[in-house]
């Protein structure tokens, strides 16, 4: 029996990841609404102004602390997750599912009223129409498999139990997120490196987000809602948006400039899926990522979390409709403060820009564009007619990397070894790639052993769209001495696992 809840008076609220996003909004709320508030997190955050709050510090992984945790709770709120990406199942679970279950066992022995779970409406097939709570669910990441897996554990619990009930929040975004679509902020700073106007997009799949301050106002419903047992809501704000107008969103809150408008590329997303739904793949196009966010952060002084990845889940929600319908819980009465992301999205950013995880364009000249170059270290094993082999390593400099969408000259230099002909001889040479034919044409020099003779390497590469990776893996030329002779056709091949690895690590700006 629900007795405090049906009684409608104060309640002792355990809200786990309490120094989160989410969950700082629901002890401020929970402790505005009269509360007294039991916040549970690893570490300690700052509640200063926020009377009736108990801080209890530890590692919901470890099943002791869990019982700890929710000592004296009418009703536990679990809003604590690990919500990295890159991150496979066996990382996750034990605070996405091992918790969930030591946290209800715990709070059901100690005479709570209600076990509040946040799980999420990334479960949701993506598909035509409005999602309901009814709608097919299916794990497309080890995230949402441990989000599925704590849903089952609590819907097998038996009917008379400790009652529980589900949230489904949509993605989530506002002050402190700092994970998934946290990312999307991070997209007009590096467009910003290339483009004196930022182009504008339109159209894509739909989705409409949720603000965190919003999936706090949901939860506390449920949570001193009268009479609710073994029930799932959906979270989320009023508006779908497509892809192309959120992310024009954000531009324009970071006060942009904006340039021509561009449909969202939906049917090549589509077609590049199955090349870019790769382990390999997603490391390499996040490696690339890297470094010029790393500029950005130098430029301006960065300190936040914010890393732009590319990830398996994010291409989900590229290329199918999620719009999530939230009929069910506004019949408890509630409401979104922010219905419409594009409203929400400006505040946000201003916490972002004051707490410097992402740059403040407003003071800044429009000089501010990247001039620098960039450079990869590349590293190859080849074989030479003959059986000869031999190893190869080199940098690319690419002076302007502004230019780097149309044809440019890059230098090379490195060294070079050859089986009874170059022994870490150094090279020197170029690269240039032509934007319209989509061919890559390279050449360099190098002294043979003892600098008697010297040597010439030269060959052309047709690129591919869908090749993006293989394009830079295996290389052929033909090589020459002096007097024109051909030596024999060289063939560099590029361990993709190891040495890819190492080029991605590699790249530096300036």
């Amino acid at each position: 029996m629900s007795r405090k809840i049906d009684e409608g008076g104060p309640l002792a609220i355990a809200i786990t990841g309490a120094a989160g996003a989410v969950g700082r909004c629901l002890v401020t709320a929970a402790a505005a609404a009269g509360h007294r508030v039991i916040a549970v997190d690893q570490v300690e955050a700052d509640f200063s102004g926020v009377e009736g709050v108990e801080q209890r510090l530890g590692d919901l992984s470890r099943r002791r602390f869990c019982r700890q945790a929710v000592v004296g709770a009418d009703v536990v709120i679990h809003a604590a997750a690990l919500n990295d990406p890159g991150l496979d199942y066996e990382a996750l679970s034990p605070l996405n599912v091992d918790a969930v279950r030591w946290l209800y066992e715990a709070a059901e022995d100690e005479g709570a009223e209600r076990f509040v779970h946040l799980s999420t409406a990334g479960l949701y097939r993506p598909g035509r129409g409005v999602l309901t709570e009814e709608s097919a669910i299916e794990a497309l990441s080890a995230f949402t498999q441990t989000k599925l897996d704590a849903e089952r554990y609590l819907q097998s619990r038996p009917a008379d139990g400790l009652p529980w009930v589900i949230l489904r929040p949509s993605l989530a975004y506002g002050p402190r997120c700092d994970a998934f679509g946290a990312n999307l902020l991070t997209v007009p700073p590096l467009l910003r490196m290339f483009f004196a106007y930022v182009p504008g997009l339109t159209g894509g799949a739909r989705n409409n987000w949720v603000h965190v301050e919003d999936i706090a106002t949901a939860a506390m419903k449920v949570a001193a809602h009268p009479g609710l047992e073994r029930e799932i809501y959906n979270v989320a704000d009023d508006t779908p948006l497509a892809y192309g107008e959120i992310l024009s969103s954000v531009i324009q809150s970071y006060g942009l400039h904006i340039g021509p408008t561009i449909p969202f590329p939906v049917a090549l997303m589509v077609a590049l899926s199955p090349f870019v739904d790769s382990e390999l793949m997603l490391r390499f196009l996040s490696g690339l990522l890297g470094p010029l966010w790393k500029r950005v952060e130098q430029r301006h002084r960065l300190t936040g979390p914010l890393r732009p990845n590319v990830y398996r889940a994010g291409l989900a929600y590229l290329q199918g409709d999620r719009v999530t319908g939230t009929d069910k819980l506004k019949q408890l009465g509630w409401r979104p403060r922010w219905p419409d992301l594009r409203e929400g999205m400006g505040e946000t950013l201003r916490w972002y820009q004051h707490a410097r995880w992402v740059p403040d364009y407003r003071a800044l000249p429009d000089e501010d564009i990247l001039e620098e170059g960039v450079r990869l270290w590349y590293r190859e094993g080849f074989g030479l007619e003959g059986a000869r082999s031999g190893r190869l390593e080199f940098t690319i400099t690419f002076p302007d990397v502004r230019k780097l969408a149309f044809a440019q000259d890059a230098t090379i230099e490195g060294t070079v070894s050859i089986e009874g002909i170059a022994d870490q001889s150094p090279v020197k040479g170029t690269l240039k790639v032509f934007k319209a034919r989509r061919d890559m044409v390279y050449e360099f020099t190098f002294p043979s052993t003892g600098g008697h003779q010297s040597y010439r390497f030269s060959g052309r590469k047709h690129l591919t769209l869908l090749g993006i990776v293989s394009n830079f893996t295996r290389l052929e030329g033909n090589l020459v001495n002096t007097r024109g002779e051909e030596i024999g056709a060289l063939s560099w091949r590029m361990e993709l696992k190891e040495d890819l690895t190492a080029l991605v690590r590699s790249i530096r700006m300036g």
